[in-house]
């Protein structure tokens, strides 16, 4: 992930709306580190839930990347301009845990 993230900032990555989904087993800080990272990048746009799956997927996770695939689909609908959002809300947590 850190040289993902680097690639995205030396090329100026900017103008995301950006969620986090950590693995809390190995990773607890990924998330704080993520950010940390990101923070000179413009225009970020930080989704108000951050998924942190530990060992395996839960209820309590699940749901949360549910609400966090609501943002990414509220927050592109709004970006389109539209008063009412063409997608289906849980089509991005229906893609598959993992991605």
């Amino acid at each position: 992930m850190k040289e993902f993230i680097h690639h995205l900032t030396e090329r100026n990555f900017q103008n995301r709306f950006i969620g986090i989904v950590e693995n809390g087993s190995w990773a607890p800080l990924a998330a704080k580190t993520i950010r940390c990272m990101l923070e000179k990048s413009k225009n970020i746009v930080w989704a108000e839930n951050t998924v942190t799956i530990k060992s395996a997927l839960n209820d309590e996770s699940r749901d949360k990347l549910e609400a966090l695939a609501e943002e990414f689909c509220l927050a592109y609908a709004a970006q389109q301009k539209t008063e009412t959002p063409e997608c289906d809300l849980k089509a991005l947590f229906n893609i598959g845990y993992g991605l």
